[in-house]
């Protein structure tokens, strides 16, 4: 019973697992299965004084949920407003005119522009700006909604590297030596996802056609990721590098025979918004005297938890969007219809968001997660393999790589102590492992679903093809990380 009860947390897991991806089971049912039978598991272990540790994680559990609710009903919203007002369109027309060729834009938003954005709001942001405009671009539903998953590739650094820094001080680790690790173990990944977009894209031809450019774009990407995690600040890393990359790819863009012209007028309009929210992100987390002020105002408290309103994405993203609608007016009718379609699927995706936290919660207080993590401590070198997992799962589960972190990063320093291992090799392999484990989770495929207009009906053959991406990348970090191990 002992031996069972300590790998007791696989079972839950890959029980959701495998209802998603071969039953075909929607992610609600899925997981509150999963619930079930962690609590199952959990009163075995602890009887009836189960109860009071789950009673203990009710504030992480709805604070939790309410920080990515508001970031995704903001962002949604924006996108909705956006929409209804053309910008978009706009947007779209002017992104094509700036880089010529369709499929090199493409890659460029997945490399840099996705990044850049992510980084300065998280929770998925990126998903919410990128996938619409490659739609308007030409590319069907579920290309458009897979590139902007795959543009959530500097995860780490996501939120001004809200997560990193979390993961820093858990781990008692410099935060600036755990952001140049995992740019280290997360920098080759990008030719990893240079690839998996230009498959994704289907373009006859674009092998040949791009593939010494992206190859270079790729390899450009990893190497200033190298440089600035090794010299800046993790809040600055992921902005300031999507914005290098940017850069580079308007330089070795496929030039064309014709010229277009730009609208700065209708171009600058659509702009503004975007400014004032980077603006305004940037000010709440560089500038010390206002960070210091949101970070002690506005604080909702309960229980050891707590919510920082002033500090979430999801306030400027609200912002941004008022600043947008007094841009370019609706009728309060038209207002009224945005709120509506807004609501309904946040509504689907926040309640998946609940259940997955409630599920990684309820693993966490009934010390499921802690047993398997023991169990796992005496792996040896196969730590290597075995942590990496662990941290994919928190990823997965969580949608956040703050919460993975939160959730296992002591655990994993706790297995490092006991295989003998570097704790900064295991600190890096937790928070690069479980944020690039993130965008595959149930939340943000179905945000990606959303953004985009997917239908519901097909939802299972899309989960099915992101975990098939996001095992590709696992796998090539896997490699990487072993041949640290072995060096």
């Amino acid at each position: 019973m002992a031996v069972l009860m300590n790998w007791a947390p696989l079972l839950p897991l890959s029980l959701v697992m495998v209802m998603l991806l071969f039953f075909k089971v929607p992610a609600r049912e899925a997981v509150v299965i999963g619930i079930l039978v962690t609590l199952g598991l959990g009163f075995l272990n602890s009887g009836i004084q189960a109860l009071p540790l789950l009673e203990a994680r009710l504030p992480d559990i709805v604070l939790i949920t309410a920080q990515v609710g508001m970031v995704l009903w903001f962002g949604l919203f924006l996108f909705r407003l956006l929409e209804a007002q053309g910008m978009l369109t706009i947007m779209a027309d002017g992104i094509g005119k700036l880089f010529l060729d369709r499929e090199w834009l493409a890659l460029v938003m997945v490399l840099g522009i996705g990044p850049a954005i992510e980084s300065v709001a998280g929770f998925g942001t990126s998903v919410i700006v990128v996938a619409p405009i490659l739609v308007r671009l030409g590319y069907s539903l579920d290309q458009a909604a897979m590139l902007g998953l795959l543009s959530q590739n500097m995860v780490p650094w996501g939120a001004m590297a809200a997560g990193t820094q979390l993961g820093a001080a858990l781990g008692h680790i410099s935060a600036q030596q755990l952001s140049a690790r995992s740019a280290d173990l997360l920098g080759p990944l990008l030719i990893g996802y240079a690839i998996a977009a230009m498959a994704v894209m289907k373009s006859p031809g674009i092998w040949k056609r791009l593939g010494w450019r992206s190859a270079l774009l790729a390899l450009g990407a990893a190497g200033v990721l190298a440089i600035l995690s090794h010299v800046l600040s993790p809040a600055l890393v992921g902005l300031l590098s999507g914005l290098a990359v940017t850069g580079l790819g308007c330089l070795l863009q496929p030039v064309r025979s014709h010229s277009h012209d730009l609208k700065i007028g209708s171009w600058g309009v659509v702009i503004v918004p975007y400014s004032f929210l980077t603006v305004l992100l940037m000010s709440t987390t560089l500038i010390s005297s206002i960070a210091h002020w949101t970070a002690t105002h506005g604080v909702i408290h309960w229980g050891r938890s707590s919510l920082s309103v002033l500090q979430n994405p999801g306030l400027y993203l609200g912002m941004a969007a008022v600043m947008a609608w007094w841009l370019r007016p609706l009728p309060w009718s038209r207002l009224g219809r945005i709120l509506t379609d807004t609501c309904r699927p946040w509504q689907r995706v926040i309640l998946v968001t609940l259940l997955y936290v409630a599920l990684s919660q309820a693993m966490v207080s009934l010390h499921l997660t802690s047993r398997l993590s023991q169990e796992l401590g005496g792996a040896g070198s196969w730590y290597v393999a075995a942590g990496l997992g662990l941290a994919a799962i928190g990823g997965y589960l969580t949608g956040s790589n703050t919460a993975s972190n939160a959730m296992f990063m002591p655990l994993q320093l706790f297995a490092a102590h006991l295989t003998h291992i570097s704790p900064l090799f295991v600190a890096s392999l937790q928070n690069s492992a479980g944020s690039t484990a993130t965008w595959a989770s149930q939340s943000r495929t179905i945000l990606a679903s959303v953004a985009v207009g997917k239908p519901r009906t097909n939802h299972h053959a899309f989960t099915r093809q992101v975990m098939g991406w996001m095992a590709w990348i696992l796998a090539g970090m896997l490699v990487i990380a072993a041949s640290w191990f072995v060096a």
